[in-house]
């Protein structure tokens, strides 16, 4: 009984509800599928990201109310929602983090009025990540006031050296290639040893001191600065 009354309810918000252009769904990349930025006026660092659903039978939430139905591969859906969400986070906003706040079942003045090829958008709030909150607070604790300079060598191969310039909390790294790399944070410990984070180039860090290194990722490879 149960299950025929979610046919009867489901039935009636598909007829009565929901009109959407197959012909714009045709046309979407589903690699790139349909993402807006800020879509509905008063939006601050919000990422719209729309779901193909098929066919309905289980569990969905809508603006947090329980609907008693979902949609079968919704999950799926979800899972490669998430990362799109992320992307735009960090390509318009700068930001790292998505947070799903709440799914949206559009209606026929939604899908009219926003021009929306599908039926269903999951909805985030782009956030900073906890490593950008904790690269700002380490920037503001940077203690560095000193001006040096450094050449470095990999003691694997000698030949390849690294040009260092610190200028008090910021330094910037010219590599053996030629590439400039900007660090935003330099702290000074109290043997003398400099810690060079916050790189522009991901993944990067440097120590220098009696040992020295260049951390890529999570390798360290040895140097010799002078």
């Amino acid at each position: 009984m149960k299950k025929l009354l979610s046919i009867i309810v489901l039935g009636l918000l598909l007829s009565g509800c929901i009109y959407h252009d197959a012909e714009q769904f045709k046309k979407l990349n589903r690699d790139v599928g349909d993402v807006r930025i800020n879509l509905i006026e008063g939006d601050k660092e919000l990422i719209y990201v729309g779901l193909w659903v098929g066919e309905m039978d289980y569990d969905f939430e809508q603006n947090g109310v329980d609907l008693g139905w979902f949609t079968s591969g919704y999950q799926d859906e979800v899972r490669r929602a998430k990362p799109m969400a992320v992307s735009a986070c960090k390509r318009n906003f700068k930001l790292e983090k998505a947070k799903k706040i709440k799914s949206w079942l559009t209606n026929k003045e939604d899908a009219k009025k926003y021009n929306l090829p599908l039926k269903v958008y999951d909805i985030y709030k782009c956030e900073k990540s906890y490593e950008q909150i904790a690269l700002e607070k380490e920037k503001e604790l940077s203690n560095n006031t000193l001006n040096k300079s450094f050449t470095c060598s990999f003691e694997n191969d000698p030949s390849e050296k690294s040009k260092i310039e610190i200028r008090g909390n910021t330094a910037t790294e010219i590599t053996a290639v030629g590439v400039s790399i900007n660090y935003s944070i330099v702290n000074l410990s109290n043997k003398g040893a400099f810690s060079l984070k916050g790189s522009s180039k991901d993944g990067r860090v440097w120590f220098i001191g009696a040992k020295s290194f260049l951390i890529l990722d999570v390798n360290p490879l040895p140097y010799d600065c002078k």
